[in-house]
């Protein structure tokens, strides 16, 4: 028979059960344990006391360990929480907390160290990168033809990436020396003078300008550290060079002087010191330049001052030679220095020893580039030919002058077509064509000469057109118009030469009203006014030619009278007397009367004889000054004296020293103006 399972639905029976169980729960663990310990038989085991027996009831009820459980620590812990449970709740609250608050902060730390580490590597791969932006890839094409947009990008970028990461390293001295490094190389590529640029002198300024601070912060938190102090000078000669061509001759003496101050008194210290005396080689030739130059506009005119620093900069060029004969750049530099001491030299008068520095330079230069593609070579090869230019046409050989122009500017058309973004190598191609205009009307192929200085006129508008913030291309086209007006004057169209004078003579004023102190400008427009008087006595304007003439002298008389002149100066003011002295013979033969056609002999004569004493002056004469500005040549104005004495009475009838009025510049032997017509160099 099947029996099926009584189920009890009673629900005051499910409660019991309940209650039951819940009471069998309370009674198990610390009671049983009490009570078995009441009841044990043996005496030791038992209570020893009803006391004891009511106290473990007692410690049981209010949740106290009780002495019959052997408790360990877990079970006097579960008593202590029974006992103290909103406590312990609230403990084990804040415990749980600041354990998570710590977890928190633990694996914070973590992420934060890794995006440290991260970020590190950033920092340290964009370094590199901009490092290798400058130094490896940049350095590897900047002799390279065609390579200055390139080089203007690369830098660019690697100044960026730096800047990125100025902010994240502030008081990091060899980060800021790559920034400062980095600057300097924009500099250079913007507008450097005197190497592949872009034409924005304005703009490399202002990069120099950022680099030395930056190099000056450097020096300031690290006294005395020999890189940082060549840093410092290296950045200030550059800045010194854009002031410069600039017109801001003054400041770039300034800048020059600093930094041949900053490296000189320690290179006593440091004398083996290769790149600290390269730097202050440079330093020495910077000074110079600004000084006295004859390829820059803008400069003092100081010549005396100018020649004790070459001969610094060439010692330490043979030092450095001879150090490393097999140093390809330092016999590159040492030539080139070769060259601006022949530069000096032919400045101050010493033309024949300056073209034996120039030949020497031209014939390791030739050596040297040879086989080589390199920029900065083929730009010291076409210097080497332009300077001899000047030398060769003051020595009378015009089919020499020719043919070192057309070298020359063979030279700068195959660096120009390989890299049309270099301006300083079309800035070379305008002053070749111009070279050779004036060679080839010198030899009277006045149609070729016009096209030639076109060409130059040409490339000088559009390089001032694309870099209107630039002064440096103003100031030399300020060359291009007085070798037109000279062109075109020695072709009888006196109109169109008098035009292009008064265009540089406007330039001129206004270099001069900006920088006064620009002697080289101050000298160019004295020429200028000579060109224009000489034009205007074509036009038959003589008094307007006499204002020209006299315009000069007082401009250059200053120089000329010095007690160490530049030669320069002479020809310039022999050029005036000269010019003053025609005026008065064509108004001798204008004359009404012979009483007033003697009187303007006269003035001729005495005009003439002043023009012989400045010759006398001047060491080795030549057919042009040491800046090749043209002139009526010594053995013209001994002609013209000839000329003069013929046109007046008999020597008897000439009152001695008859000399212009107003003048008070006599030849210092006190002879009269007849006495003079023997005169010899």
């Amino acid at each position: 028979m099947n029996s099926t399972p009584t189920i009890d639905r009673d629900p005051c029976n499910a409660q019991n059960h309940a209650a039951s169980a819940a009471l069998r729960r309370q009674l198990v663990g610390d009671l049983d344990e009490i009570v078995l310990m009441a009841l044990r038989k043996e005496p030791d085991r038992r209570y020893a006391s009803v006391q004891q027996f009511a106290e473990d009831i007692r410690n049981h009820l209010e949740g106290h360990p009780v002495a019959a459980v052997k408790g360990s620590w877990r079970y006097h812990a579960r008593k202590f929480v029974t006992r103290h449970k909103i406590g312990v709740a609230t403990t084990a609250a804040v415990v749980i907390a600041l354990v998570a608050g710590v977890g928190a902060t633990v694996r914070e730390a973590r992420i934060a160290a890794a995006n440290e580490r991260r970020a590190e590597e950033r920092f340290n791969d964009v370094r590199k990168l901009a490092n290798s932006l400058m130094f490896e890839l940049h350095d590897s094409i900047q002799d390279l033809p065609g390579a200055t947009a390139a080089r203007k990008l690369i830098v660019e970028r690697a100044v960026e990436y730096l800047d990125s990461l100025v902010q994240e390293s502030r008081g990091d001295p060899s980060l800021q020396r790559e920034l400062a490094a980095a600057y300097k190389r924009i500099g250079d590529v913007q507008g450097g003078p005197f190497a592949a640029n872009v034409g924005d002198t304005t703009a490399a300024l202002r990069s120099y300008q950022k680099a030395l601070e930056i190099r000056q912060s450097l020096l300031a938190a690290n006294a005395g550290n020999v890189d940082d102090l060549i840093g410092v000078a290296e950045v200030t000669r550059l800045a010194a060079n854009a002031l410069m061509v600039s017109g801001g001759t003054s400041a770039a003496l300034d800048h020059t002087q600093r930094a041949v101050r900053t490296l000189e008194g320690i290179l006593l210290e440091n004398p083996g010191n290769a790149k600290l005396m390269r730097e202050l080689m440079r330093d020495y030739g910077a000074e110079a330049d600004v000084l006295a130059s004859n390829l820059i506009a803008s400069n003092l005119g100081k010549l005396s001052l100018a020649l004790p620093l070459r001969q610094k900069q060439l010692a330490l060029a043979a030092r450095l030679s001879a150090m490393d004969p097999a140093d390809l750049e330092r016999q590159r530099e040492y030539a080139s220095v070769l060259g601006l001491m022949g530069d000096q030299l032919t400045l101050a008068g010493q033309r024949h020893e300056g073209k034996q520095y120039y030949i020497s330079a031209q014939q390791t230069l030739e050596k040297l580039a040879a086989g080589s593609n390199s920029t900065k070579l083929l730009l010291d090869v076409h210097d080497s030919y332009y300077r001899l230019v000047d030398v060769q046409l003051a020595d009378g050989d015009l089919q020499a002058t020719a043919a070192s122009s057309r070298r020359a500017l063979d030279i700068a058309q195959h660096i120009s077509a390989a890299d049309p973004a270099n301006s300083q190598a079309r800035l070379l191609l305008a002053a070749d064509h111009s070279y050779l205009a004036d060679a080839l009307s010198r030899l009277g192929r006045q149609q070729e000469a016009r096209a030639e200085m076109a060409k130059a006129m040409s490339l000088d508008a559009d390089l001032i057109r694309h870099n209107p913030g630039t002064p440096e291309f103003r100031h030399m086209h300020v060359s291009r118009l007085q070798a037109a007006g000279d062109i075109y004057r020695r072709a009888g169209d006196y109109r169109q030469a008098a035009h292009y004078y008064e265009q540089g003579l406007e330039l001129l004023s206004a270099m001069g009203k900006q920088d006064p102190s620009n002697g080289g400008a101050r000298l160019r427009r004295a020429f200028a006014s000579n060109g224009l008087g000489f034009a205007l006595i074509g036009m038959k304007d003589l008094p307007a030619a006499s204002k020209m003439f006299h315009q000069a002298q007082d401009l250059i008389l200053p120089d000329a009278n010095a007690d160490s002149p530049g030669e320069d100066a002479l020809y310039g003011v022999a050029d005036a007397d000269a010019g003053l002295a025609e005026i008065e013979a064509l108004q001798a033969q204008n004359a009404g009367t012979a009483r007033a056609q003697a009187s303007h002999s006269q003035q001729a004569l005495a005009w003439i004889d002043l023009s012989l004493k400045r010759w006398r002056q001047i060491k080795e004469p030549g057919l042009v000054g040491p800046n090749g500005f043209d002139c009526v040549s010594f053995s013209e104005v001994t002609v013209r004296r000839a000329k003069y004495v013929a046109m007046i009475a008999p020597a008897k009838e000439i009152p001695r020293k008859a000399y212009p009025s107003g003048v008070t510049d006599r030849p210092s032997t006190g002879a009269s103006p007849l006495e003079c017509k023997n005169f010899q160099s």
